[in-house]
């Protein structure tokens, strides 16, 4: 899965918010291609409240601004914890 080119943001508050949302796609990512283990719920749940996070703090940067952007942003996070989050079966 590629991840599409974004502008960087010009806001240096959105910058260092990208940078941590950047970090958790990461951290979700080696949790997915690590096949030695079982993905741990906690270990996802974990990375999921820092999203959850990092996505207010981008609601309170972007207030009074149009919302799709926010939306795509948490769309596109969401999707990816979706595809990893372990089988509760």
């Amino acid at each position: 899965m590629e991840t599409p080119a974004i502008p960087m943001p010009k806001d240096e508050r959105e910058r260092q918010i990208l940078d941590k949302l950047m970090a958790i796609r990461d951290s979700l990512l080696l949790l997915k291609r690590d096949r030695t283990q079982y993905i741990r719920t906690q270990d996802v749940m974990h990375l999921y409240d820092k999203l959850v996070e990092q996505v207010k703090q981008v609601n309170e940067v972007r207030k009074g601004e149009p919302k799709g952007e926010n939306r795509r942003t948490w769309d596109d996070s969401a999707t990816l914890n979706t595809e990893i989050s372990p089988n509760t079966n």
